[in-house]
């Protein structure tokens, strides 16, 4: 009887010691080996900051991306070329289906870029007393030279204005790659205030902000013309 207690105790060790060892070898195969490299979440394929951040990034390309193919340049016979083209008269929004007045850097032009104007003349939106006409000579050079191939230039609603505004461009808050010659100051709208009536509304693009004490009617601003293209926006 003591030999079969002896024995039965000898099988319980070895079967105890069989499963420790087990154990061992099953943590070992799961726990990273100490001088091993820790495969990082984005590594693995797994979900968590890695992979999030991978994803944020190629997000941001798109986006860059998508950007830079919203507009088309325009000759100024009304020729869509390509973005690699420099001679170029107007930008076209594929989104909005605006078409917008690339500014000239020839100073005896009505169009050049450093001109400024006080607020008021065709299409200005008829709020309050105080109006200028001077962008009306501007108008009507634009539109008898046909520009682009169109004869319906107008002044942007403060809306259509701030649709050009993009914050993450550094110093001048617009695509400069299509809209050159852009100055980082205030551009007036058509469109006026139903509160500050000797204001209206503009777009700062040093900092892409709007705001009606930049925009007393007296003063002189920038401006940008646009028409609708009849085409509309690109689908």
């Amino acid at each position: 009887m003591k030999n079969t207690l002896l024995h039965g105790i000898f099988h319980s060790q070895t079967a105890v010691a069989w499963l420790v060892l087990v154990a061992a070898a099953f943590l070992q195969g799961c726990t990273p080996d100490a001088g091993a490299p820790v495969q990082s979440s984005a590594e693995s394929g797994e979900v968590g900051e890695g992979r999030e951040s991978e994803a944020q990034v190629h997000s941001s390309s798109i986006v860059a991306v998508k950007e830079h193919h919203r507009y088309r340049k325009v000759t100024r016979q009304g020729e869509r070329v390509g973005m690699s083209e420099m001679d170029f008269s107007c930008v076209e929004d594929l989104q909005s289906g605006l078409v917008w007045e690339v500014k000239s850097t020839v100073e005896t032009s009505e169009a050049y870029y450093q001109q400024k104007f006080r607020w008021g003349g065709t299409g200005a939106e008829a709020i309050g007393e105080i109006f200028f006409q001077d962008w009306d000579a501007l108008l009507a050079e634009i539109n008898s030279q046909s520009l682009c191939g169109y004869q319906d230039w107008r002044m942007p609603t403060i809306a259509e204005l701030q649709s050009l505004v993009m914050l993450d461009q550094a110093e001048i808050k617009i695509h400069r790659d299509f809209f050159p010659h852009t100055v980082p100051a205030v551009y007036w709208s058509a469109s006026a205030y139903d509160y500050y009536k000797e204001h209206a509304q503009t777009v700062n693009f040093a900092d892409g902000t709007s705001a009606y004490y930049n925009g007393y009617r007296g003063e002189r601003a920038y401006i940008r013309l646009v028409r609708h293209s009849s085409a509309g926006a690109a689908p």
